[in-house]
């Protein structure tokens, strides 16, 4: 019994001690798991706390970084703007000044290339003549077509309205038919071989100062029919042609040769045929004149 005891005790105790190390086994297990469980929610606030504070910090450089940034971004975008203003600015009165420029130049560039620029202008003469005229300025030559040349009474650049410096030289393509009074018709044409052999005059009255001051250094008027004409009055008044053949010169009708060959540069003049019956007025028709010789036995002065 007593050996039974003994175990018993012994197995009591055992059991005890057994229980005792299970207990702090257990106290220490719950023990770890509490402090366990403590240190995650103080972590996760840690955490959190940086996270927020990370976030805030984030977002409060964000900030920063934006509100450093915008007013930049502003002011870089207002400067842009007026800087395109300024300069559209600049280039409108750029643009404006080009014009300017341009247009100056455009006006100084056609006057001056005006003289070689082939210009063609074109018309008809008055009275119901037939004939017609064009005048390139390239050339300076005057054209005048064949037809009727009725009444002229006035110069070539009256007619044409062509200064009569621009034209250094005129054509008659065909037969020009010429009527009534050739008043100053070629009065002042600076054309130096002047070529009438395509003028009918067989109709012309009046060749009063018909080539008063012309230029012309040689004048061929063989064809000429002067048999109607009564007045030819400084007819070659101041002339340049040096040499004038009038043999063909019928002046049985006219009337007035005041001042016909007045300040002429001629220095040959062949008047031997001329009719001086029906003249009534000789007035300085050969007055400073630079004819050499001059044969007048034919003149009738009575």
């Amino acid at each position: 019994m007593k050996k039974r005891k003994k175990g018993l005790r012994q197995l009591v105790v055992a059991f005890l001690l057994l229980c005792t190390i299970g207990l702090l086994m257990q106290n220490i297990v719950l023990a770890n798991e509490n402090e366990q469980t403590i240190n995650e929610p103080i972590v996760a606030e840690e955490t959190e706390t940086k996270e927020g504070s990370t976030v805030d910090s984030n977002i409060s450089n964000s900030e920063s970084v934006e509100s450093e940034i915008v007013p930049t971004s502003e002011k870089e975008t207002e400067s842009i703007v007026l800087d395109e203003s300024t300069q559209a600015s600049k280039e409108i009165n750029t643009s404006g000044i080009r014009m300017k420029e341009l247009k100056a130049n455009s006006v100084s560039q056609q006057s001056e290339e005006r003289p070689s620029t082939k210009v063609v202008t074109s018309g008809t003469f008055p009275n119901g003549s037939t004939a017609t005229w064009n005048f390139d300025d390239a050339t300076g030559t005057l054209t005048i077509s064949g037809g009727t040349l009725v009444n002229p009474s006035k110069s070539i650049q009256v007619l044409t309205g062509i200064p009569a410096s621009e034209i250094t030289n005129i054509v008659l393509e065909d037969k020009v038919f010429a009527s009534g009074s050739c008043n100053r018709l070629f009065y002042r044409i600076a054309v130096e071989n002047l070529d009438l052999s395509n003028l009918d005059t067989s109709g012309v009255t009046d060749m009063n100062s018909m080539f008063t001051l012309n230029a012309a250094t040689s004048l061929d008027l063989s064809s000429f029919d002067t048999s109607q004409v009564t007045n030819m009055s400084a007819m070659f008044y101041d002339i340049g042609a040096t040499s004038l053949d009038l043999s063909n010169f019928d002046t049985s009708q006219v009337t007035d040769m005041h001042g016909m060959f007045q300040d002429s540069l001629a220095t040959s003049l062949d008047v031997s045929n001329f009719d001086t019956g029906q003249v009534t007025d000789m007035g300085n028709m050969f007055n400073g004149s630079a004819v050499t010789s001059l044969d007048v036995s034919s003149f009738d002065t009575s």
